[in-house]
């Protein structure tokens, strides 16, 4: 009979991997703030009776409850972006839970062409808005300066989980993805990929596919 609990497991690797990369260089200690952890499939359904969904959003709750209380008790801060990204990745694999954790500050590279020529933004907020240009905006916003007036304010949503990386359409206007148009169900972002509204567009340069980049 297993001593330790999946959950038990996991959370004591994470203790482990965020000690082992904290930054310690002057003023207070600042951890990790994107953490991976995998899952044995196996373990993972033996351990857990409801849809792999929603055990899993169970088990992200839980861990990111653990990793802030694990932080506070020892006087840290959230590093990087200052924005928890907690991915939890359920597959076939030989061990039952390993995870990684490193400080970043972005989670994808986007080249903006726009108005103003082109420019690459790192973007670390969960979840990041694209949008045309006006103030005041939202933390983590991207923008586009459209003098035609084809982006809206908020035309685009960025939503970073489980180590991909999500697009949603709000704006009103035809907006395409490597050309075809874009619809309501969204999609998800490769390198490479081309958004495009009017005159302006975005090209997906990067986007982080583990802990270590």
């Amino acid at each position: 009979m297993a001593l330790t609990t999946l959950f038990g497991t996991a959370q004591l690797r994470l203790q482990g991997a965020l000690s082992d990369n904290l930054d310690a260089r002057g003023g207070t200690p600042r951890a990790p703030n994107f953490v991976v952890v995998t899952l044995s499939r196996e373990s993972f359904q033996r351990a857990h009776s409801g849809t792999l969904e929603d055990e899993r959003e169970r088990f992200r709750r839980d861990m990111e409850a653990a990793m802030r209380g694990f932080v506070a008790s020892h006087g840290w801060i959230i590093g990087g972006s200052g924005m928890l990204f907690m991915n939890i990745v359920v597959r076939e694999m030989g061990e039952e839970c390993t995870v990684d954790a490193a400080i970043a500050r972005s989670v994808c590279a986007l080249e903006v062409r726009d108005d103003r020529g082109a420019r690459v933004v790192d973007a670390g907020s969960n979840p990041t808005i694209i949008g045309r240009e006006h103030t005041p905006h939202p933390r983590g916003f991207v923008p586009v300066y459209d003098g035609r007036r084809y982006f809206s304010r908020e035309h685009l949503l960025l939503t970073y989980h489980d180590l991909d990386l999500h697009l949603r359409l709000a704006g009103r206007n035809l907006t395409t993805l490597n050309g075809a148009p874009l619809g309501e169900a969204g999609a998800v972002l490769r390198r490479g990929d081309l958004i495009a509204c009017g005159e302006c567009s975005i090209v997906v340069k990067e986007i982080r596919r583990g802990a270590h980049g």
